[in-house]
């Protein structure tokens, strides 16, 4: 399995081929500047290198429990023609560049978990072409043009099968937990693969 370590903008990532991945990306505008700056201030002393640490829950929970919480924000993932076109294209990869696992569209933020085919591009070149199809078909529905998503995503290298469950729990109850339904199953847009189940 080859690994491949790069630092694009802040944060680390470690892209090994065949690795399961678990994914965040989110809304342009669906956060303000001043709840990122009071984010980043708690943090800063806190390593950044998610490798070093890869079991501590600081930053990335902290900045999801934002994400779940403030809806004066962007929301545009909340519209059903765009929740579908993002379904779309998750799906429009699996199979031929991953296996997907599972995901949970919200209403400004993605939660995806996929493991790597052997022939697979770089993970960035897959969420940058899935990014820029749904933000140009998300913007027709709209009406508008502009930047659609953050440029950056969250990405973590599951490092076992109990991670792998822990993580599958969190993506799969993100609505229940902020109370938008009562079972995972309920909600529209989420998906389970049925090898996890």
């Amino acid at each position: 399995m080859e690994n491949k370590l790069f630092h694009k903008r802040n944060l680390p990532h470690l892209h090994p081929s065949q690795g399961i991945f678990f994914i965040t990306y989110r809304l342009f505008g669906s956060l303000p500047g001043e709840i990122i700056g009071k984010l980043q201030d708690e943090y800063k002393n806190e390593p950044r290198d998610i490798l070093i640490q890869p079991n501590k829950h600081t930053y990335f929970v902290a900045f999801d429990e934002y994400l779940d919480k403030y809806e004066s924000g962007k929301n545009h993932l909340a519209i059903p023609q765009i929740a579908e076109v993002n379904k779309q294209a998750i799906h429009h990869y699996d199979s031929n560049y991953y296996k997907l696992i599972c995901y949970t569209i919200m209403s400004n933020h993605i939660h995806l978990v996929i493991k790597l085919n052997d022939e697979a591009p770089d993970l960035s070149k897959i969420m940058q072409s899935i990014k820029r199809f749904t933000a140009r078909e998300s913007n027709k529905i709209l009406g508008c043009e502009g930047q659609f998503w953050m440029q950056e995503s969250y990405d973590r290298l599951v490092r076992d099968s109990k991670e792998l469950k822990n993580i599958v729990d969190y993506v799969i109850n993100n609505p229940v937990k902020v109370g938008l339904v009562n079972d995972w199953k309920q909600w529209p847009h989420t998906y389970l693969s049925e090898d996890f189940n």
